[in-house]
Formats: structure tokens, sequence, C-alpha cells
């Protein structure tokens, strides 16, 4: 009797290989060619979020991770955010009419 041998057959290929032959292309692009720079945004989100002494409801965790990822965002929307925000401020709270 042999070890173990996978028999069955990948159900897809897997997407995400790249031919060697279009590397110089990808570098040329500008196009990252490792995981490293998710892998760092990843870690940083999960110190933000699992620090020490920090609690989060699934609402109030989904909130900061939105924010935190907003901030992390190359397409900035956390700057257009607070350039809307002081354009709109008047100096006052909008607050309800409590019943």
């Amino acid at each position: 009797m042999g070890g173990f041998r996978n028999t069955t057959p990948l159900a897809a290929p897997c997407q995400w290989w790249v031919a060697p032959s279009v590397l110089p292309l990808y570098r040329q692009k500008g196009y990252p060619l490792t995981s490293s720079i998710m892998e760092s945004t990843v870690k940083q989100v999960s110190r933000r979020i699992k620090g020490t002494e920090k609690f989060w409801s699934s609402e109030g965790g989904e909130a900061v991770l939105q924010l935190r990822g907003d901030y992390l965002s190359d397409s900035e929307p956390m700057d257009a955010h607070w350039r809307r925000a002081t354009t709109n401020a008047n100096g006052f709270r909008a607050y309800g009419v409590s019943a």
C-alpha cells in the first residue's frame, strides 16, 4: 500500500495563476506581482479592529471596518466626505424633535 493519492480532478483550473511570459508586461504596467500589499493592508485593518480592550457589536465592527477601508482606499472617499461636510456646515446641529 502506498501513500495517499488524490485522484479527484480539479473542478475548475486555478484562475490566479499567470504565465511567466506575461510577467514582464505586468511589471511594465506597474501591476503588483505579490500579495504582500494586500497582506499588509489586512494586517493594518486587523490591528485597528482587534486591538486590546476593543469589543465590537456586529454593527459597530462593520461600521469601523467600512471607515477604515474608506481611509485606506486609493479613491479617498473620506477626503471627499469631509470636503462636502465642511462646505455644507452652517454651525448648527440638526437635532430631532422628541415626542
